[in-house]
């Protein structure tokens, strides 16, 4: 037995096989070394996009880098302008938009507002009651809509155009609306060579000539 036991002791001291870098002059007794050791030198082995300046040293992320550039298959954001053609990136991106739509009628909400009104339409609490704004004949049975609606008539909010009569409680839609003025219309004087893009300068000018 002691003899047995000196042999196994003694294999335990016995040189391991040098494995040797085809590179360079590095070499090592262990294999898994070697491999990371393989891996520097794959610096001259690059593998790169040819349509941008992308680069690795490894085949299979170069392929996965690659379907950046696939625009078969395109994920567009139904909020914003923002596309991707890479899942995960998309369902990253929806996190941003943090607005939540909420049925004013039931626990519903969605990040998407065609997605409320479409539940509002076709939801199981389908409301027959009809919102009638007194300053004017809108009508509609959805709660949301309406409160919406009577910021038009809101007067602290409106913004008016300078050019005609035009108004709105929305910002954006009197910018959309003024480019319309921009060189389309011009208003011009019938006793002289006046003229005008601006609407409500003709009065003024006419007067000019009373």
């Amino acid at each position: 037995n002691i003899k047995q036991c000196l042999k196994l002791h003694v294999l335990t001291h016995k040189v391991a096989k040098d494995l040797y870098c085809d590179k360079c002059s590095y070499k090592t007794t262990n294999k898994m070394y070697l491999r990371k050791h393989l891996v520097r030198h794959t610096l001259s082995e690059v593998f790169k996009c040819v349509l941008c300046d992308f680069a690795t040293g490894v085949k299979q992320r170069l392929e996965r880098h690659l379907l950046i550039h696939d625009t078969s298959k395109l994920w567009q954001c139904e909020i914003c302008n923002y596309k991707t053609n890479v899942e995960p990136y998309f369902n990253k991106h929806l996190l941003i938009h943090k607005s939540i739509f909420r049925c004013s009628h039931c626990h519903f909400k969605t990040h998407l507002e065609k997605y409320l009104r479409r539940h509002l339409l076709h939801g199981d609490h389908k409301v027959t009651k009809d919102f009638k704004c007194d300053e004017c004949d809108y009508v509609t049975h959805h709660r949301g809509t309406f409160n919406y609606h009577l910021k038009i008539h809101n007067k602290s909010q409106q913004f008016k155009c300078e050019q005609c009569d035009y108004q709105t409680h929305n910002k954006k839609n009197l910018k959309n609306h003024a480019v319309r003025h921009t060189n389309s219309s011009v208003f011009k004087c019938d006793h002289c060579d006046f003229s005008t893009s601006w609407k409500k300068y003709l009065p003024q000018h006419l007067l000019r000539h009373k």
